[in-house]
């Protein structure tokens, strides 16, 4: 560094442009205008949770009747099953029938 260079004055820590007097701009919101920022950033947060709520139900809808639609494999074993309750139920009608009858 040369002897003769010149470091900016301060006063209490702070540079020259931010003493007494001297107009500085921030980038930092006042309080009146962060109002809105915190009004937007809870409209954000709640649509979120709505986007979710819904990307969830959607999901479940979609699974649910994905699972509904399925059908059951053709099985013999499962049909012969099947015949022989028809029978027997159609027998037990006609016992019926006949005892009531």
């Amino acid at each position: 560094m040369r002897s003769g260079a010149k470091i900016p004055s301060t006063r209490h820590g702070l540079p020259s442009s931010e003493r007494k007097g001297e107009h500085v701009t921030s980038s930092i919101p006042a309080s009146e205008d962060a109002v809105p920022d915190e009004k937007s950033n809870v409209a954000m947060q709640r649509t979120f949770v709505w986007l979710g709520i819904a990307t969830v139900s959607a999901a479940m809808t979609y699974f649910v009747v994905r699972a509904s639609m399925r059908r059951a494999p053709v099985d013999p074993t499962s049909e012969r099953i099947q015949s022989l309750i028809d029978e027997a139920n159609r027998l037990l009608r006609t016992l019926d029938d006949k005892k009531h009858g």
